[in-house]
């Protein structure tokens, strides 16, 4: 602070363009386009880290803003150097209990559950709960919704849905009370209807998909990162319906949209080319259906590597296809791979170990079946 007040007035107008450039950053981050927003951060950390030192809040958050980004561009391994970094600095300069240190806490949480390491996620969240929950003011409430949402989705990935019901609802009735941020309601009344579809309540699950879907189209440009997430979620419960030809266009959409606003290689990418590799394979498009599982298993592998849960769906996928296809050797692997990564990643007690132990079962009994025949 001292350093603020002395500055000269060259500095003080460069600590004016790195706040400008902060708040564009951010703008840009709210609109998906990324890579604008990380140089627009970069640029604003340049400067504040030469004028204000390195260990300044301002400083730190503008690190903290890049590893937003980078988290939102799959670049876990950069997201998580830089939010280490920031938790060090605020532990060391006694800032390790205040609400900034919660959200960033908070964030690490995001990355690590989308890298599939679900401890080290709930602990995360845990320690950025008990320091939020202490809070009554909108930013305390707005960061127990984010964290609340968080530990939703560890619930919500390990099946166990009553539980993540209970912590979305938690989110959803601090949000109903909290003035504007109307796309962050759509993103709680979508995660109420992922869990409801799991459930099998698909009627209750198209209601607040509808809804999240009519706020999203109000909110959002068309080509935005999230509208994607809500197509491809509509699409999943249409193909559960086996409504087939009204899920295949929804899944393009989304497709596209990430295609375009994240890049070719991101594994939300993967996880719609898993989804329309599926739907395609149901309806007699078996050279369309193996180019995208193909493509969803090469992304995962290189960019989530061989520790992460949507690896082994993404393996599982391809294998279902290939054993329809008659490919029974490429085939077995491809499930043991699945199945050992499910083991170590979700236990044997999660319904998608079940599902991929069948589908393999009904391999081996193929392969049964034609080594008797060639006896």
């Amino acid at each position: 602070m001292k350093r603020q007040q002395t500055a000269d007035p060259s500095e003080r107008s460069l600590l004016r363009k790195a706040q400008r450039l902060n708040d564009r950053g951010k703008r840009l981050d709210e609109q998906g386009r990324y890579v604008e927003a990380e140089a627009a951060h970069r640029e604003a950390l340049q400067i504040r880290e030469q004028a204000l030192g390195p260990e300044h809040p301002k400083t730190l958050a503008s690190l903290h803003n890049i590893a937003d980004v980078y988290c939102d561009l799959a670049r876990y391994a950069e997201a998580e150097a830089l939010y280490q970094r920031v938790l060090a600095i605020e532990t060391r300069t006694g800032c390790d209990i205040d609400l900034e240190h919660a959200k960033t806490l908070n964030n690490l949480g995001v990355l690590k559950t989308k890298q599939g390491k679900y401890a080290d996620a709930e602990a995360l969240f845990q320690r950025a709960l008990s320091i939020a929950e202490q809070g009554e003011d909108t930013f305390s409430q707005e960061l127990t919704t984010y964290i609340l949402d968080g530990l939703g989705t560890i619930a919500e990935d390990r099946a166990s849905y009553t539980k993540a019901e209970g912590l979305y609802q938690r989110a959803l009735t601090i949000r109903e009370h909290l003035l504007g941020a109307k796309i962050e309601m759509a993103h709680c009344l979508n995660k109420v209807a992922r869990v409801y579809e799991a459930q099998g309540k698909y009627e209750e699950a198209k209601d607040l998909y509808q809804r999240a879907f009519s706020i999203a189209e109000a909110e959002l440009r068309p080509d935005h990162p999230d509208m994607a997430l809500f197509l491809n979620d509509l699409g999943l419960l249409a193909a559960k319906q086996e409504q087939f030809e009204r899920a295949e266009p929804l899944y393009q959409r989304a497709l596209s949209i990430y295609e375009q606003a994240l890049g070719p290689e991101h594994p939300y990418v993967a996880d719609v080319c898993g989804n329309l590799g599926k739907l395609y394979g149901k309806t007699g498009k078996p050279v369309q259906a193996e180019a995208l599982l193909r493509r969803a298993v090469a992304i995962d592998v290189q960019v989530c590597g061989m520790e992460y849960p949507g690896t082994a769906l993404s393996f599982s996928n391809l294998a279902g296809l290939l054993t329809d296809q008659g490919a029974y050797a490429e085939a077995e692997p491809l499930f043991q791979q699945a199945l050992t990564i499910l083991l170590q990643t979700v236990g044997a007690q999660h319904p998608d170990v079940a599902h991929v132990q069948g589908k393999y079962a009904a391999l081996q009994e193929r392969l049964h079946k034609a080594d008797g025949e060639e006896r």
